[in-house]
């Protein structure tokens, strides 16, 4: 942010430079020990000296009141351990170099939590329906750090996009990466089930998170530019545009003889006996 130094505004704007300094930091801060975490705890559940079953969420805990498990499940990486490390960290500092801490943590929560709950309830909603119908999804252990990684790969394809503007040929580019990078990640871990959908919704989070400042302000410009242009608007103008005007102190002069002539219009009496008074005085 950028003010002019005037009156003592230097110190004003140093000041708000030295702030966004600050919150970079704490936002670099937070995001490597978040991915410090992740690390401990991955590495400690996998060599068996905590209960994986603490970090799991799965519909049915959800169902037996285990809210607990949601904010716990993400921060265990899924197999493979080596790889998922490294792609959360990689996407975790691409996150906050181009979108920000807000949207980091944004993404992350709303992310991880938004997908889970959607897809929970899409799970017990089929159940409630026919109990036969994903008897496997609703036991089956869910890892919220993927998630989290699919609502930070949507902040970064929104990012993309947006900054593309019309470039069909970046744009294009976008695309095919999002598309290769779902292709690695399904080879990686292939999971032909419904708990595979949390990272679609947790994208389509993270796209919602940075293109709606953006979708906000081209609606408000094109209602701007619908009210500007409605007739009654146009109306008013007009009709104030066509009302004279008089200034303080203006005088008002009466018309001419040209402008009088056919019209009808003849001036007071007093005026015409001092133009009669007038004229003899110089006919004299």
């Amino acid at each position: 942010m950028l003010l002019v130094d005037v009156h003592g505004a230097g110190i004003v704007r140093r000041a708000l430079v030295d702030n966004e300094r600050s919150a970079s930091r704490v936002g670099w801060v937070s995001g490597v020990a978040l991915a410090g975490v992740v690390t401990a705890l991955t590495v400690v559940t996998r060599a068996h000296e905590l209960p994986l079953a603490l970090f799991t969420a799965t519909a049915t805990k959800l169902v037996s009141g285990q809210w607990w498990v949601l904010p716990t499940s993400a921060l265990v990486v899924d197999r493979p351990i080596g790889i998922g490390l490294i792609a959360f960290g990689i996407l975790a500092a691409a996150t906050l170099h181009i979108c920000g801490t807000r949207t980091f943590w944004l993404a992350a929560v709303a992310g991880h939590l938004g997908s889970a709950l959607v897809v929970y309830a899409i799970i017990g909603a089929a159940r409630l329906a026919d109990p036969h119908v994903f008897t496997a999804a609703a036991a089956s252990p869910d890892f919220g750090v993927s998630a989290i990684q699919g609502a930070w790969v949507g902040t970064l394809t929104a990012s993309a996009w947006i900054g593309a503007r019309a470039d069909r040929g970046l744009q294009a580019a976008v695309a095919a990466g999002v598309c290769g990078l779902s292709g690695i990640a399904w080879w990686l871990h292939p999971d032909p089930s419904i708990l595979t959908t949390e990272h679609l919704f947790a994208f389509l989070i993270g796209c919602g998170i940075v293109a709606w400042p953006s979708l906000v302000a081209a609606t408000r410009a094109t209602a701007s530019k619908l009210d500007t242009a409605s007739p009654e608007r146009v109306h008013t103008f007009d009709s104030r545009q066509s009302t004279p005007s008089r200034s303080r102190g203006t005088k008002i002069r009466a018309p001419s003889a040209c402008s009088t002539a056919g019209s009808g219009w003849s001036p007071p009496a007093g005026d015409l006996s001092r133009q009669g008074a007038s004229r003899s005085r110089v006919v004299e």
